[in-house]
């Protein structure tokens, strides 16, 4: 029996623990997103400006990518709504994040070197 992560509309085996946990790692670009804007309303840091900037373009270039490719989504009794599952936001959002906190970090690390 399938249950409902209540805080999004992630599904899960119910009393599936691994499964559960995935459902809460789901909301981190959310919570990647508010950290943004938090760090950029108290430091005002440009390099932060521009990283915030290329995750939102990067949001405006996946939403262009499902129009051109538009790879039909796995359909279930679940999900009633008409979208399109390639490219995905998450795997997307994250890999943006992750490269450019590499990059970031490698930056600041020569800095010192």
């Amino acid at each position: 029996m399938k249950e409902a992560f209540k805080y999004t509309l992630v599904y899960y085996n119910k009393g599936d623990h691994f499964g559960k946990f995935l459902a809460l790692f789901s909301l981190l670009p959310y919570f990647i997103l508010s950290s943004y804007v938090s760090l950029l309303l108290y430091t005002r840091n440009i390099r932060l400006a521009y990283f915030f900037v290329g995750q939102l373009l990067n949001y405006l270039l996946n939403g262009i990518l499902k129009n051109y490719f538009q790879v039909e989504r796995v359909r279930d009794d679940l999900d009633s709504e008409e979208r399109f599952a390639f490219p995905s936001n998450h795997s997307q959002f994250i890999s943006y994040s992750s490269v450019v906190a590499l990059l970031l970090t490698n930056l600041f690390l020569h800095r010192f070197v």
